[in-house]
């Protein structure tokens, strides 16, 4: 996985209950924190994860394709997971689902 340098050391060593990612536009703030969570998806059960932005019209072109792409080019187990997008959710097998709103 690819991951901007300021956040690869915290991000997965971290084992915070709520994790808040700053940087500017375009800094890889969405990428990351959604590898962060289909890491966990990936490789623990039963998780409910809720991932949230300032505004909920941008939750699809963000936080929601950004968690496909993840799924589909970098982790390669798409057929793992169902989604939705009323409300945006995607749920792994193993029980494990993301909630997304803004």
């Amino acid at each position: 996985m690819t991951v901007n340098d300021i956040y690869l050391d915290y991000l997965f060593t971290c084992e915070d209950r709520f994790i808040f990612l700053f940087g500017g536009a375009g800094s890889g703030k969405s990428h990351a924190g959604m590898q962060k969570i289909m890491t966990r998806l990936e490789s623990e059960t039963n998780h409910r994860f809720l991932a949230l932005r300032k505004l909920n019209n941008r939750v699809e072109e963000s936080i929601f394709n950004k968690a496909l792409t993840i799924i589909k080019n970098e982790i390669g187990s798409y057929n793992e997971y169902s989604t939705a997008k009323k409300p945006f959710k995607m749920i792994h097998e193993d029980g494990g689902e993301i909630l997304m709103n803004g």
